[in-house]
């Protein structure tokens, strides 16, 4: 992803630790963008039913529903 936003040399510029941190700590604390709660609340209402949201693993998810007061 450096790389790919212009970084010349990526593993320069970030390290293994650098990465580990943002894989434990950094996603985890991340919430949900302006919006998504409608995008999840509204289609069930319709009669519709939402299967995901994000590629991230289920504890990750799950945090960030818990996280946006979502079940």
């Amino acid at each position: 992803m450096l790389w790919m936003a212009g970084v010349e040399e990526p593993r320069d510029f970030a390290k293994a630790d650098d990465l580990m941190y943002i894989l434990e700590e950094g996603t985890s604390k991340l919430g949900w963008r302006p919006g998504v709660a409608e995008c999840v609340e509204k289609p069930p209402h319709a009669g519709f039913t939402v299967y995901a949201v994000t590629p991230g693993g289920a504890d990750n998810v799950a945090g960030y529903f818990k996280g946006s007061g979502l079940e």
